[in-house]
């Protein structure tokens, strides 16, 4: 124990008599360790989706696959009917939000009391719901909650919104001015690492009083599916099951069966636990991860734990030569071998024990701002967390025992006596280690800059492609309740009295939100998936899309008996049909709405869904009414006077409900929100790597020109300017940039060329963001060193020849 103390003094002293190289090395791997915790806290953020519910990996959604349409929405009736008729199918539960038309997102008018709420956060559900998602209900029973007509299950937060309180059992809240239901649960609010979020769950009991459709019937694909089977249970034998039992309670044309009986559509199951990084179907019911964004952001922290521990083991390397004769003059005096690999380790292992403190503080205080910055919630106490501390501390232990290892292990083999004699021969050369590993630091700061580029062109791509409609001064207001619905003629023309608004029109849909998909062909057998969109006659017109053939006939059904249709371009060249126009075609709607007319014009192709996919099929039908969207296009006039018109319009036809609108091109370009704020990380993350590169440069540097003094001496007194001086350091230095730089540009190609591919409307790869990124690194190490390098060469050579 004395001895340990001895030595942990020693190690304080010897650590504190530096202390610009203290604060540099502690400092550099203190932001490598706490950028890499922060980015270990995403990504188990991104892994824990779904990981709390009990027995979740028995959990799985079923979902339907076709050809066309890949989407977890299958018949209501599925989930009950496996639960009797498939073996290992212990429970099941089929749920759904409450669409509007268009399968658009509804809102309801909450009114308790004298208060009014608008909510989207509704879904209903069976009421076995409890027995395949068992959330705890802090009031209620989990066994008939959801069997009581005219109940509601509400969340804590909801509870707390609604009545102020959670002790709100038998409470009652009027939805829509239409029905009152009474509160017969209270649950926990689901944790937000949920792939489905609600608020107000309603059972499908209530639900379906009243219903005479087709919706909760075999007929129509429209809820969310989910089984839990037993734990012995072979979930490929349960997946191959369920076709078998469909067939038993449908009836197929021979058609029909034939495409089944081909494979081209089927029934699978995906387990709850993968939906959040590994689904990507249409539809779903949050918004979904990537599992490629985890790899990358993984990559992203492992390249920066690596950077910063190259930094620390360099710098301690460094400093090691440094202590050269001090170690030889404790080598002659009897220092063993191993008590100098102990000194040099417990030196290390101090510092890095010093860093994993540091950075658990930094990352700790810095956690909030993590939060705001990629829209998450994760705890801001790092110390429970069951992996980040251990994991840190183990970490630091690695850098330690490495970063001492590797200078201990040099200096315990040189020759005392030719150091001492101030030979450098003693020593054992290992520049080109550390010049190596500087190179390795500059390659993955130019990795990261380069990644950081590309993401940022094709966003600004995205954001100024050509998509087929006129983005720019367009506000869109959803029409929420029956009452504006039914005011739309009524708003719009009032609307139009204003010079600065100069169109207005109407839809279930809008770019960029969901649309529905149905049937379209010349019968069921020869037909294609097809994206939907009910409008007014003047929607097009406000949008931009322009009619390449035929024209816009709008429905009048008291003359016309004949349904008109305009398709995009992407939809006739599905259909292949010769001379569209006036060909007749088959809508093969919800609720057995089958509509028979003819095509009357073909639109031009246009984006209607994010650039990440292909231009798909689409059918434009007309309507009268029951529209989910207000679409107003304005002139030259700013965006606030508009926005102050329209408030002022709204509020003679709705005086209670709050006015909501937004722009349309700011609310389209959120679909690439994920890209968006991944091109954040990435720059933030270069700009740790280049901080951490270029603080062991700059270390770096002042050694290694503290070991050439007597050598720039002797070249100015030999006549070298300092000029030429400074010259032949920094061309050293940038030889290394550029080796760095030209290391990187294989792994980028790679991976960035991976990412790009998840775009159907992609940027060309920009081999100049090298250039790019070759600039940044130069001018940063410039910067950096310039300074040294020019006091270095512009020192008095007298001095430097007597100090030697």
């Amino acid at each position: 124990m004395i001895l340990f103390r001895s030595g942990l003094k020693a190690s304080f002293r010897i650590i504190f008599r530096n202390k610009a190289f203290a604060f540099i090395n502690i400092a550099g791997l203190t932001l490598g360790f706490a950028t890499a915790m922060f980015i270990g806290l995403w990504i188990l953020d991104e892994l824990s989706y779904d990981t709390h519910l009990k027995e979740s990996r028995q959990v799985y959604r079923i979902y339907f696959e076709s050809p066309d349409v890949r989407q977890p929405r299958t018949p209501h009736p599925l989930a009950q009917t496996l639960v009797k008729e498939v073996a290992g199918v212990e429970a099941a539960v089929s749920l759904s939000p409450i669409w509007n038309s268009g399968l658009t997102k509804a809102e309801f008018i909450i009114k308790v009391d004298d208060k009014t709420f608008i909510e989207d956060k509704v879904m209903s559900a069976d009421s076995t719901f409890f027995d395949v998602f068992p959330f705890r209900l802090i009031a209620g029973n989990p066994l008939n909650a959801l069997k009581i007509p005219l109940g509601v299950v509400v969340t804590k937060h909801a509870a707390g919104k609604y009545f102020g309180t959670s002790d709100v059992l038998g409470r009652t809240m009027k939805v829509n001015n239409e029905i009152t239901l009474t509160v017969t649960g209270v649950m926990e609010d689901i944790p937000v690492n949920t792939h489905f979020q609600f608020d107000l769950l309603v059972s499908y009991v209530t639900l379906k009083q009243g219903q005479t459709g087709n919706y909760y019937t075999w007929a129509d694909f429209g809820h969310y599916n989910y089984i839990k089977i037993s734990p012995t249970a072979d979930p490929k034998a349960v997946e191959k099951a369920i076709a078998p039992c469909v067939m038993r309670h449908v009836t197929l044309s021979a058609a029909e069966k034939r495409i089944v009986e081909s494979g081209q559509v089927r029934l699978a199951i995906q387990p709850v636990r993968s939906i959040h990084l590994h689904s990507d179907l249409i539809w779903e019911l949050g918004n979904n991860g990537s599992i490629l964004y985890v790899w990358i952001f993984a990559g992203a922290a492992i390249l920066l734990l690596i950077i910063a521990s190259i930094n620390f083991t360099n710098l301690s390397a460094a400093r090691a030569m440094q202590r050269a004769r001090e170690t030889g003059l404790r080598k002659t005096f009897g220092s063993t071998r191993q008590q100098l690999i102990k000194q040099f380790l417990g030196e290390a292992l101090l510092m890095t024990s010093l860093t994993v403190v540091l950075s658990l503080i930094l990352t700790e205080t810095l956690l909030p701002v993590f939060n705001h910055f990629t829209d998450k919630t994760i705890s801001t106490f790092i110390f429970y967390n069951p992996f980040i501390l251990p994991s840190v501390v183990v970490l630091g232990l690695i850098v330690g025992l490495a970063a001492g290892s590797y200078p201990a292990f040099i200096l315990a083999s040189f020759s005392p006596s030719a150091v001492l004699k101030g030979y450098e021969s003693g020593i054992p050369s290992q520049a080109w280690v550390r010049k190596g590993l500087l190179i390795f630091q500059f390659g993955m700061s130019a990795f990261l800059l380069t990644g950081m580029a590309i993401i940022n062109n094709q966003l600004t791509y995205l954001q100024n492609a050509n998509t087929g409609f006129s983005r720019e001064k367009l506000m869109v207001v959803p029409l929420k309740t029956d009452k504006m619905k039914a005011a739309y003629p009524e708003f719009r023309k009032k609307l139009l009295t204003h010079a600065a608004i100069t169109d207005v029109g109407a839809s279930t849909n809008i770019p960029g939100k969901q649309f529905n998909i149905n049937a379209v062909g010349t019968s069921i057998e020869s037909s294609f998936a097809f994206s939907e969109m009910w409008v007014d006659e003047h929607f097009l017109k406000v949008l931009g899309v322009k009619i390449n053939e035929g024209q816009f006939i709008a429905r009048d059904p008291g003359a016309d008996t004949v349904n008109h249709f305009l398709i995009n371009e992407a939809g006739a060249r599905t259909l292949n049909l010769q001379n569209p126009i006036g060909q007749s075609i088959i809508y093969f709607g919800d609720e057995n709405q089958n509509l028979k007319g003819e095509v009357s014009g073909i639109i031009s192709d246009f984006n209607f869904q994010s650039l990440h996919q292909s231009i798909s099929p689409l059918i434009v039908l007309q309507r009268k009414g029951g529209f989910n969207f207000m679409l107003i296009r304005f002139g030259s006039t700013s965006p606030a006077n508009i926005v102050a018109t329209v408030e002022t319009i709204y509020r003679e036809f709705e005086q209670e409900l709050p006015f909501t609108w937004y722009f349309l091109e700011q609310e389209y370009f959120k679909q690439y929100t994920h890209e968006t704020r991944m091109s954040d990380l990435f720059l933030v993350f270069a700009i740790v790597a280049l901080t951490i590169a270029l603080i062991g440069l700059l270390a770096l540097t002042a050694y290694q020109l503290e070991q050439q003094r007597r050598s720039i001496g002797i070249k100015k007194v030999l006549g070298a300017t300092t000029s030429q001086i400074v010259k032949f350091n920094l061309q050293r230095y940038m030889v290394w940039v550029v080796a760095g730089n030209l290391i990187s540009i294989a792994p980028v190609w790679w991976v960035m060329n991976n990412w790009l591919s998840r775009f159907a409307y992609r940027i060309a790869f920009p081999w100049e963001v090298f250039l790019f990124s070759l600039f940044i690194t130069l001018l940063a190490t410039l910067i950096t060193i310039l300074f040294q390098t020019y006091r270095a060469a512009n020192a008095n050579p007298v001095k430097a020849l007597k100090y030697e």
